[in-house]
């Protein structure tokens, strides 16, 4: 959550979502909204997150947190990305290695294991 956020504004949504909230940053950057994607499996956010603040989100959303960007380098991961536990859709100029990591990321991927 914005850490600009007031701290009645804070308590009012998450007595209306009911559930928890954290004041926090992404890549020391307060708009965290379009700086990570979540879901129950994991996260995807900025690439260049510090460690506090890959550990905070990871505690609070108790989901893996990964890194990485989307539409060919673009670090707002969520300017081209949704996801929820069934699947991802990202932008057009996604490459292959960015949805890789975005599926391993989000969790909706399956890996089969040859013998």
């Amino acid at each position: 959550m914005d850490p600009r956020l007031k701290e009645k504004d804070v308590a009012k949504i998450a007595d209306t979502l009911g559930t928890d909230t954290v004041p926090g940053k992404i890549a020391g950057l307060p708009y965290v909204g379009s700086l990570a994607v979540a879901t129950n499996n994991g996260v995807l956010a900025h690439p260049m997150i510090k460690e506090e603040e890959r550990k905070l989100l990871a505690d609070v959303l108790k989901v893996p947190v990964d890194v990485g960007p989307v539409n060919r380098g673009i670090p707002y991961v969520a300017t081209g990305l949704i996801s929820n536990v069934n699947g991802a859709v990202a932008g057009f100029m996604t490459t292959g290695p960015e949805l890789f990591i975005i599926g391993h990321a989000m969790g909706v991927i399956e890996e089969n294991e040859h013998s």
